[in-house]
């Protein structure tokens, strides 16, 4: 049986409302061999208890940015707001998800979001508050990516699930963790310092990636990434079924 991976979607609260994700995060999550269920964002708790229930793995998409009060601080001019209702729905969801133990990859926004849920805080607009630091936002003209080094921590479980320190990565972001939440630690950093990856201090499986891995699966070691996650769920579901009595 595959594992049932819920993957956060965007909210546009205009008009008739819509809600949507980019294909390349199911793509990603069906060819590391996942089930993957795009998640609206329902606002009653009972509703959001009941779906995490139903979940093996929980990916958290990307998007705009999260609303500082959130870790205490006052809006950035450069701070593009995610609709309030997304991000209710994804703040609840990783913290219940992670406290759950069910196995939890955030992408970009998906990263900050972890970190937020853990009580963590966030640099709200690099290019202007980390003076030197690369460039980290995508290409305003002629498409591609931006692509930079990061450096993995040794012997921590990105370590484990790529297999090196060194990794190119595409960038595609203006705000990054600052302060990383609680049970959160740094497992990779760009040259310049800014935090790329955060992790899970037990063995839980929470990883936190501010790159979109989804968007390059084609290159080394991305799929690897949606790979670990669906490992992680497989585990979950298998010890579910076992307790429920199944085979």
């Amino acid at each position: 049986m595959k594992p049932l991976i819920g993957i956060t979607c965007s909210f546009k609260p205009d008009g008739r409302g819509q809600t949507l994700t980019p294909a390349a995060y199911h793509d990603a999550v069906q060819r590391a061999g996942g089930a993957p269920i795009l998640l609206p964002p329902l606002e009653a708790d009972e509703d959001i208890a009941e779906l995490l229930r139903r979940l093996d793995g929980l990916l958290l998409s990307g998007g705009p940015d999260i609303n500082p009060v959130r870790y205490g601080e006052e809006k950035h001019e450069k701070t593009m707001l995610l609709a309030e209702r997304r991000e209710n729905f994804d703040l609840k969801m990783a913290a219940a998800a992670i406290a759950a133990g069910v196995p939890t990859l955030g992408v970009c926004l998906g990263a900050q979001e972890v970190n937020v849920a853990c009580r963590g805080s966030l640099i709200q607009d690099i290019p202007s508050l980390c003076p030197g630091a690369l460039v980290h936002a995508a290409p305003t003209s002629g498409g591609g990516e931006t692509m930079h080094e990061v450096t993995i921590e040794q012997g921590s479980r990105l370590h484990r699930i790529l297999g090196v320190t060194r990794l190119s990565v595409n960038s595609s972001h203006h705000q990054a963790a600052r302060q990383p939440g609680q049970r959160l630690k740094v497992c990779a950093r760009c040259d310049d310092g800014i935090v790329e990856a955060l992790e899970g201090d037990d063995e839980s499986f929470v990883l936190a990636i501010q790159w979109h891995p989804e968007r390059i699966v084609d290159l080394p070691k991305q799929l690897d990434l949606f790979r670990a996650l669906v490992d992680a769920a497989r585990l979950r579901c298998r010890a579910a079924h076992a307790r429920c009595g199944g085979g």
